[in-house]
């Protein structure tokens, strides 16, 4: 069941990636890499299935998933940084481990922030962001991973 999923969603990335490139509005003129608005998408797709995986995580609907993507990525931006400096002695002390706890505390912020997604736990969030850390490197651009 989970790989008709996966399958149907990498169609439709195909599909998605091949119908816009060149476009202004999704990606880039020059280059046909993915602009923040499809990244955001594909994230909540992420979210999505990795809530369908994981039961003690729950969304209400795929609108809600892509507003868990934007909540996650502007706590990134502006929390995570301010963390990470603040937990640097745990962090070299458990070989960055904890950096998995600064992830479930994001997701935590996030499940109270929107409304109709919800984690039951700590371990539940690190598991959603592991998972959710899967998917969107599967998403991701081809173009990063060869010029690497």
């Amino acid at each position: 069941m989970l790989r008709k999923y996966l399958y149907l969603i990498k169609i439709f990335y195909k599909r998605f990636k091949s119908r816009l490139t060149g476009g202004i509005f999704l990606f880039n003129y020059k280059t046909p890499k993915m602009s923040y608005l499809t990244k955001i998408i594909m994230s909540g797709i992420a979210a999505w299935l990795a809530a369908y995986i994981l039961p003690g995580i729950s969304i209400d609907g795929f609108i809600t998933s892509v507003l868990v993507a934007l909540a996650i990525s502007i706590l990134n931006s502006i929390l995570k940084p301010i963390l990470i400096v603040l937990t640097i002695p745990i962090t070299i002390l458990s070989l960055g481990i904890f950096l998995l706890f600064i992830n479930a505390f994001i997701i935590y912020i996030a499940s109270r922030l929107i409304d109709g997604f919800n984690v039951d736990g700590v371990w539940w969030a690190i598991a959603f962001s592991i998972l959710m850390s899967i998917f969107t490197s599967l998403f991701e651009d081809k173009d990063k991973a060869k010029k690497a």
